[in-house]
Parts: C-alpha cells; structure tokens; sequence
C-alpha cells in the first residue's frame, strides 16, 4: 500500500499535534518519525513554531519528550 504525500502530511501532523505535550511512548514514537521524513513534511515550521511554544510553556511534556522535541525541532529546523 502507497500514501499519498498529502494524506501523510496531514496524519503526520495530527498525530504530532496529538503527541506533543503527552507522557507517553507516542512522543518518542512520532518525533522519530518526524526526523525519519523530515524532509517530506510540508511546512516545518508549523511543527517548530509549535514545539518552541510547549517548550517555552513547559507543555511539552517529561524531560525525556522534551529532549526528543528539541531533536526532532532541530532536524526540521535543516529542512527550512
């Protein structure tokens, strides 16, 4: 089965809306694939804005999430 790039970059964005800010093994689960396909992801900055934003709040979640957060904003941060 294909994906449309689309339809991927919409699932990519709800689950990363849905992820950031948890404690759950989801975090990790999708930051990983939003560095993975970093450079399929339309509109990066969407993601980089908002994870600057949990950050600065202390919204995005355990130490250990916001350690990925800030990986996975780093690797999108090269695409822009």
């Amino acid at each position: 089965m294909k994906i449309e790039l689309k339809d991927f970059n919409d699932l990519a964005f709800y689950a990363f809306r849905y992820a950031l800010g948890r404690k759950s093994y989801c975090t990790a689960d999708v930051s990983n694939l939003l560095i993975k396909y970093a450079q399929e992801l339309y509109h990066p900055e969407k993601y980089v804005n908002e994870i600057n934003i949990a950050i600065k709040s202390d919204d995005a979640g355990m130490d250990c999430d916001v350690a990925g957060w800030v990986k996975c904003r780093n690797k999108l941060l090269e695409q822009l």
